[in-house]
């Protein structure tokens, strides 16, 4: 989107194409030439250093970014020569295209050297994206379910401490409930409280147990109690209460891989929700009635939701759970039908989203990023600043981070910066890797609770947009889908009104 052009309504097929990578989207092709000679000169000076592999990694995912088929054919060339070498086995498993081969690599890479934690990231990292949390193609998890049972061993090493690596402890707790093995899970949270990982010490890792096992009066009462919090600290209006309860058990139950238990849920409660929140119901039934394998009853309840309204385009084409609907012949006519929505409701969600404009002083923040460089409200005079408070553990937030990136990628451009702030005092390696094995653009800075004091946070996600001035002039928290399209509404008013300041 050019600095002048205003946003307007776009069917999917009118969208222009989408540049591959560059730090603003204005970059010139002289600028990405540059830039790849600058990564394989970084790279010829690391690779062969395995205590180079956090450098390593970061440089090849910017190189992946703009040339993905020249980084994996010098990868594969390092391999080539160094066939025994768990490094280059692991550098290049994780550029393969396919996941199939990224697991034989993945593999190769622990047999080379079986202490080495990276080798057990990258298995890990395939079976978390793709089966625990649905984020592949349905052939491609049918795969990989047979690859997973020859690996069953691998994670019961690492639950072992073999490695004694605490970041992994995640994965093997998600394989348990995936192959459920509730008691398995449970152990898993013992050893992992005992290394303080953050969301072994939440409330929600037992529930999700629970879940697994279906005990499903354990968790109503859980989700009731956490709702009712929520509304004793301001976070939620009473009116929210029963969508609020069901959007918990929801989640506890998807992410506790009881599907069937999150589908009757939904069934339950069509009707006590408010009218507004049907569409978004409907959507929700066919996330889980096409991870079921009921397809047929997925399409049908997608036709429910757009009758009803349901306008959000990006959420139907970006959200995994529908990866194998949208390979079928059917989801032509849904995207059809969802554009006409779209454009239909343009105006109203514009001014609706407009319509909360404010005018108020930003706090003089100062936070770091990941390499402890410090961004401070100052130094952004004169450009538009989106604030994105999040936590790779916050499920609210991991809704909306896809459309966050899929905006600084293609739509912020040269005068506007997005930040993502954690605010969950993670491990800053942790949270770059949430962002990167997923494919996101980000730039990451990092807080703790007095941030949220200073920006007066009652909940995350929060969105925050800064005029080139410092004032903060539109705000919203909490998860709202459609984020993408807000925000260049939101930019582009704010560009109007600076024009011929920034």
């Amino acid at each position: 989107m050019s600095d002048t052009t205003e946003s307007t309504p776009v069917s999917p097929e009118e969208r222009p194409g989408f540049p591959a990578y560059s730090e603003d989207t204005n970059d010139l092709p002289e600028d990405r030439d540059n830039k790849i000679v600058l990564f394989r000169d970084m790279c010829d000076l690391c690779a062969d250093d395995i205590d180079s592999i956090e450098q390593t990694r970061t440089v090849q995912n910017d190189w992946e970014a703009i040339d993905p088929a020249g980084a994996r054919e010098f990868f594969r060339l390092r391999l080539e020569q160094n066939p025994e070498s768990a490094l280059h086995n692991y550098l290049f498993g994780r550029l393969v295209k396919s996941q199939k081969d990224a697991v034989f690599h993945a593999r190769r890479t622990i047999e080379l050297a079986p202490d080495w934690v990276y080798g057990y990231r990258l298995l890990m990292n395939i079976y978390g994206l793709c089966l625990f949390r649905l984020e592949c193609r349905h052939d491609v998890q049918q795969q990989l379910r047979q690859e997973l049972k020859q690996d069953a061993a691998l994670f019961e090493r690492v639950l072992e401490g073999t490695p004694d690596h605490g970041a992994l402890l995640g994965y093997v707790f998600d394989y348990y409930l995936y192959t459920q093995q509730p008691k398995q899970a449970r152990a898993v949270i013992k050893k992992a409280r005992k290394m303080r990982q953050d969301w072994a010490l939440e409330n929600d890792a037992p529930m999700l147990v629970k879940a697994n096992e279906g005990k499903l009066s354990a968790v109503r009462r859980y989700a009731a109690e956490v709702v009712h919090w929520r509304i004793s600290q301001g976070q939620l209006s009473s009116r929210q209460r029963e969508l609020a309860i069901m959007e918990y058990l929801v989640f506890l139950y998807r992410r506790g891989f009881a599907f069937e238990n999150a589908l009757n849920v939904m069934d339950e409660w069509k009707s006590s929700v408010p009218e507004d929140y049907l569409p978004g119901v409907y959507f929700d039934r066919a996330r889980f009635l096409a991870l079921l394998g009921r397809v047929d009853e997925a399409f049908e309840s997608l036709r429910e939701a757009i009758r009803l309204g349901f306008d959000n385009l990006d959420r139907a084409e970006l959200h995994p759970c529908l990866l194998r609907l949208r390979s079928d012949p059917r989801w032509e006519q849904i995207r059809k039908k969802l554009s006409r929505n779209y454009l239909a409701g343009y105006e109203k969600r514009k001014a609706e989203a407009l319509a909360g404009k404010m005018d108020l002083p930003a706090p003089d923040f100062e936070l770091p990023d990941e390499f402890d460089n410090m961004v401070r409200l100052a130094d952004l005079a004169g450009r538009i600043v989106i604030l994105e408070f999040w936590s790779s553990g916050c499920q609210p937030c991991r809704t909306g981070i896809p459309e966050l990136s899929e905006f600084t990628r293609h739509d912020a451009g040269k005068k506007v910066r997005v930040y993502m702030v954690n605010v969950a005092n993670e491990n800053r390696q942790q949270a770059r890797k949430f962002i990167d094995i997923r494919r996101y653009k980000a730039h990451l800075l990092f807080g703790d609770d007095r941030t949220k004091k200073l920006f007066k946070l009652a909940m995350i996600p929060a969105t925050l947009v800064l005029d080139p001035n410092g004032h903060i002039r539109f705000r919203e928290d909490g998860v709202k889908l459609g984020i993408r399209e807000r925000l260049n509404w939101w930019v582009d008013d704010l560009k109007k009104e600076f024009e011929g300041v920034m």
